[in-house]
């Protein structure tokens, strides 16, 4: 298994936060519901 450094390790986080804004930024105007729609507005 490989190993990452900590530049790595904080790019890959970084990354994936910015997905998971994005996934949410398109999930809004879909009319998610309920707890969908209050992590949506919490991840934005």
């Amino acid at each position: 298994m490989r190993r990452y450094d900590a530049n790595e390790f904080m790019m890959s986080a970084a990354h994936s936060d910015q997905n998971e804004i994005q996934q949410s930024k398109m999930a809004l105007p879909k009319g998610v519901a309920g707890m969908t729609k209050e992590l949506a507005n919490i991840k934005i």
